[in-house]
């Protein structure tokens, strides 16, 4: 019996010991000077939710909810041994109306408050492809190609290396097959499906996306719609090569973002 209550000194003395020990270690992080001028500022970073906007059978995407992580961000300054306002990190949260929720609706833009565009391509042959990622990549820009069954089938290990340096596969066609290739043979997470007449895809992995559809007059099409959200989606064709390096240079000079759907939807 002696050795029993010994044993349980010994436990609750551990326990204490440990109690005391993370007790301290939270009184000396909160009054140093990193985590109080967190505590001071954190507000200025916080952002509130905002909802997705719905018109009839379109969405906007919405903002998420933005929180400082105290605990995190202390760590991470602690790392470099100041307060950095570069040096936050955040929780999400998205809001209550979000894409997530909101698949039977058509992505009509991105959320009109960043000054961010996509433009994405409808291409039928690997080669036009080719082209097009040799004009992004002298660019430094991302996109989405829309593509069909057939040029899946045919090229699989090339759009499995085109997602890897960040490019985007979509559909224009809602094949399930097609679907289930690229969510689990090229481990793309969201795809997206677009239709030029506003039919959607009715399953619960895709997105569908709307926006400018332009077949020809590129140029002056993106010069006279440039805005925040905007969504570009181009037929792909020999004058369309001609004028992309042009389009994405205007478009970027005009202090625009292109990125692809992914980012651009992220509420």
């Amino acid at each position: 019996m002696k050795k029993l209550f010994q044993f349980v000194g010994l436990i609750t003395l551990l326990f204490f010991s440990f109690y005391l020990n993370s007790t301290t270690k939270n009184v000396i992080k909160n009054m140093d000077d990193i985590m109080m001028q967190i505590k001071i500022n954190k507000n200025k970073y916080n952002q509130d939710a905002v909802d997705a906007i719905i018109i009839d059978k379109y969405i906007i995407p919405g903002i998420s909810k933005k929180t400082v992580d105290e605990n995190k961000s202390y760590e991470n300054m602690r790392k470099y041994g100041k307060y950095d306002e570069d040096y936050y990190i955040y929780k999400y949260k998205l809001p209550s109306i979000n894409l997530e929720n909101n698949k039977d609706k058509i992505i009509k833009s991105g959320n009109k408050t960043k000054k961010m565009i996509s433009i994405n391509f409808i291409v039928n042959n690997i080669d036009d492809i080719n082209k097009i990622i040799k004009i992004l990549d002298k660019n430094e820009v991302k996109s989405t190609f829309f593509i069909n069954k057939k040029l899946l089938d045919n090229h699989i290990e090339k759009f499995y290396d085109i997602t890897s340096n960040k490019h985007l596969i979509g559909i224009n066609n809602c094949d399930k097959e097609v679907i289930s290739i690229i969510k689990n043979v090229i481990k793309q997470k969201k795809i997206y499906y677009y239709s030029i007449s506003d039919n959607i895809c009715k399953t619960d992995s895709i997105y569908n996306v709307g926006g400018i559809y332009i077949s020809d007059n590129y140029s002056e099409t993106i010069i006279n719609n440039l805005k925040s959200g905007a969504i570009f989606t181009f037929e792909y064709n020999n004058k369309l090569i001609n004028e992309l390096d042009y389009i994405i240079k205007y478009i970027i000079n005009r202090g625009y973002d292109i990125e692809t759907l992914d980012i651009h939807f992220k509420e």
